[in-house]
Parts: C-alpha cells; sequence; structure tokens
C-alpha cells in the first residue's frame, strides 16, 4: 500500500466517520407531533426527532474483542491479521496500546484508564495490515474471494457501479456491521475509486478494495460497542 493514499484513507475515514449515523429515519414518539421547534402540532406531518438513550456511553474494544472482531470479519487467523518485521503478532506488540497489559516486559499490571495517544495508529495498523492481506489473498483467485468478488481487467475495476461492486459494499457492511449499507455510505466508497487511480496506482481495483474494507473497518460503530 502507497502511503501517498494515507490522505485519502483519512479523508474518507472521517466522511464516513461522521455519517455513521446518518439517514436514520425519524422516530416517533406517540405524541403525534415533533415536539420540536420546527414541528408541525398535531398535524403529523412534522420531524420527530428521534429519542436520545439515557445511557449512550460507548466503551472502545480493547485488544481482544478487536481481535476476535476483526479476524470474524476478514475471516482470517488472529495471527496472519497483522506481523511487525514478519514475526511479531502486531496486537501484542502494541498491547498497551489496545487497552491490554504487559506484566513481564513492561511492568504494567493494568489497562490505562484512558486511551494512549498511540491507540489509533495501533488500530489503524490492525485494520489496514488485515484488509491488506484479505485483499492480497482474494486477488490471487477472485473466483473464490472471501470477499472481493469483483470484476478486474488488467488490475483495474471494469465497473464502480457494476451490481458485483454493490455486492462487495454490501459484503463488508455486513461481515463488519451486521447491517446492510446506507446509500450515502456506499456512494463514498464509489466516490473513492476515482481518487485511487489519480493518486496513481498500479493496481486500483486492489487497492480501492483494501482502503473500502479499511474504512468500513474503522467506523466508529466497529471499534466501540
Amino acid at each position: 500500500m502507497h502511503l501517498r493514499y494515507g490522505l485519502l484513507i483519512a479523508s474518507l475515514v472521517t466522511t464516513l466517520g461522521a455519517c455513521a449515523g446518518c439517514g436514520e429515519d425519524p422516530v416517533d414518539d406517540g405524541s403525534g407531533g415533533s415536539g420540536g421547534s420546527g414541528g408541525s402540532g398535531g398535524s403529523g406531518g412534522g420531524i420527530v426527532t428521534p429519542p436520545i438513550s439515557a445511557k449512550h456511553a460507548i466503551k472502545f474494544k480493547t485488544k481482544g474483542r478487536l481481535l476476535k472482531d476483526f479476524s470474524a470479519a476478514l475471516a482470517l487467523p488472529t495471527d496472519q491479521l497483522c506481523q511487525e518485521l514478519g514475526q511479531y503478532n502486531c496486537a501484542n506488540v502494541h498491547a498497551i496500546a489496545l487497552g491490554g497489559v504487559d506484566a513481564y516486559g513492561a511492568g504494567v499490571y493494568e489497562p490505562l484508564k484512558a486511551s494512549a495517544i498511540t491507540t489509533p495508529l495501533a488500530v489503524d495498523r490492525l485494520a489496514l495490515s488485515g484488509c491488506t492481506q484479505r485483499a492480497v489473498l482474494d486477488f490471487k483467485d477472485l473466483g473464490s474471494a472471501k470477499i472481493f468478488k469483483l470484476e478486474v481487467e488488467n488490475g483495474a475495476l471494469v465497473d464502480i457501479n457494476a451490481e458485483s461492486t454493490s455486492a462487495v459494499i454490501t459484503t463488508l457492511f455486513q461481515r463488519i456491521h451486521l447491517r446492510n449499507p446506507k446509500d450515502n455510505e456506499a456512494a463514498h466508497l464509489r466516490d473513492l475509486y476515482p481518487q485511487v487511480i489519480e493518486a496513481g496506482s498500479a493496481t486500483p481495483a486492489q487497492d480501492w478494495a483494501s482502503l473500502s474494507c479499511y474504512s468500513v473497518l474503522t467506523m466508529m460503530e466497529s471499534l466501540f460497542y
């Protein structure tokens, strides 16, 4: 994966993360009106503000949960998701940053009370490496691919709007979030493809697959519970 795609990654992840709750249908609280300043009273024609959870605290998925969820979503063994220097499991190397402990190596017996400054980097490392591994394996034999069953010609997608591409986007969301993608989320991923080409990728189809996977895998609802 070329480093020059870093800006594309940051841009897309920010957009998808911000839109994780976009497009939700309004929820009627049963009062018959909007309950807000712009409502239409009892006419039932106003926009109803969705109720806010009384317990809306979220928790970061620490090392063990992240590994299991990433492994299940990408159909990869946990020890193959990411390796530093080709030898050491990334999750163990970055155990403390991922909310784990290292009693013998670093003398850290309890998890950090707050995420470390390197936690986002550790998560990105796991996610991007895992997605790249999945894409490499799938592109070796697209016919038996686990996720990326795409129509490819000379390293490029035949059509970013093809049914096969839409099926891959749906598969990503179903495997990672256990739901179908919203229209705007799917559009964001399609919009990424021209940017990958403009960045000069020699294998735009595979790079788009890796980056799309990474973007969905690092959305808020994937990293928190």
